[in-house]
């Protein structure tokens, strides 16, 4: 059976593709926002943060002089 690249015949993967770069990007933009939120809050010239898969996070943090 020869591959067929149509999205209307596979628009199972399109949507599921579709979906996934949209959550994504979803994250992305609201982990830029909410790191610059809390740098601006705290008076910090540079944070960096680091997730770990259990939910734990680590913050460096470097104050402005």
């Amino acid at each position: 059976m020869p591959a067929t690249q149509a999205i209307r015949r596979n628009w199972p993967q399109f949507a599921f593709q579709l979906l996934t770069v949209f959550a994504v990007g979803l994250t992305i933009g609201a982990e830029r926002n909410v790191v610059l939120a809390l740098r601006m809050g705290l008076d910090i010239g540079s944070m960096l943060v680091v997730g770990q898969p259990s939910g734990d996070s680590i913050a460096l943090y470097a104050q402005n002089s």
